[in-house]
């Protein structure tokens, strides 16, 4: 017998209409959240009900400076794996603009992130 599916979570939808007015953005099943894509290109994920968008060298101060931190798994050997994904500040969600200018800086990321490794071991 088939599990029902869970619902996505709220803040899913959310993004999906206060981003549509940047563009048409696309959510996909991702592991045990959601990616996030515009234009076939993944920019950010939704997990734990917390957003992360893709950083760089360029975006990553931004994230830094407002006290986030990135996205992190453990893997089975007991291992921390964190991302290059941060999550996203409180504040930029109360703000359009803000939103859509951040989602822009990590949309460009991943275009022009290239082939370097995604995760770094935590020590």
């Amino acid at each position: 017998m088939a599990r029902p599916k869970k619902p996505r979570p709220a803040i899913v939808g959310a993004l999906e209409i206060r981003l549509g007015a940047w563009g048409p953005i696309e959510v996909k099943r991702l592991f045990s959240g959601y990616a996030l894509y515009r234009d076939g290109t993944i920019f950010g994920l939704v997990m734990r009900e917390r957003v992360y968008f893709k950083t760089n060298d360029a975006n990553r101060p931004d994230y830094v400076a407002a006290g986030m931190a990135p996205f992190q798994y453990t893997r089975s050997n007991g291992r921390v794996i964190a991302t290059h994904h941060y999550e996203v500040p409180g504040f930029v969600f109360d703000d359009l603009d803000e939103l859509t200018e951040w989602a822009d800086k990590a949309l460009a990321v991943t275009r022009g992130h290239g082939l370097q490794s995604d995760i770094r071991e935590v020590e």
